[in-house]
């Protein structure tokens, strides 16, 4: 019956399934990946697949491509801006001068490259990451500037209040000379 037990209250005992699994816990333990057996031992491993193997995969359409492609058009965009931004605002902080950035057909361009890369690496960027990249970007510099600009204020001012201690003191010279 059951658990291996004879309700006729004999000796004899008879083994079931699960006296099968108590034996089998007391076995070692057995690796149940021979992939990591192989890399242990230095082995090569060929890749197995689930399904069909990547060459007997469906192939894109045309259609699904182009707009795939479409999809990658905006965050390509996105992120060609922000490059621009950013490297135009390091370039002129480097340069101490206004710097222009990458013309309209270059930026078109990187667009279409990005937009191939973010299609191919299957890339898509959320709506608010692509935010908070802008954000970051845009007004990253302009906090630069404004510090710098603050320094420059404070240095104008300090200059300010010294020519104006030295105009103070030339007066009072010159008022002492002409007693």
């Amino acid at each position: 019956m059951g658990l291996g037990i004879n309700t006729e209250q004999t000796t004899e005992h008879t083994q079931d399934s699960f006296d099968e699994f108590l034996d089998s816990l007391k076995q070692p333990r057995q690796v149940m990946a021979p992939e990591l057996d192989a890399v242990e031992a230095g082995m090569e491993m060929t890749p197995s697949f689930e399904g069909n193997p990547p060459d007997m995969e469906e192939k894109e359409t045309p259609t699904e491509q182009r707009a795939r492609y479409n999809l990658s058009m905006i965050p390509a965009e996105t992120l060609v801006n922000c490059v621009d931004i950013a490297f135009t605002q390091v370039n002129s902080i480097i340069a101490k001068q206004k710097v222009e950035g990458a013309t309209k057909e270059e930026k078109d361009s990187l667009i279409q490259a990005a937009a191939n890369y973010m299609k191919e690496k299957d890339i898509d960027i959320s709506p608010s990451s692509m935010l908070v990249v802008m954000v970051l970007v845009v007004y990253g510099p302009k906090v630069y500037n404004a510090v710098e600009l603050r320094k420059a204020n404070e240095e104008k001012e300090k200059l300010q209040k010294e020519v104006e201690a030295q105009k103070k003191r030339i007066a009072e010279l010159e008022e002492q000379k002409g007693k």
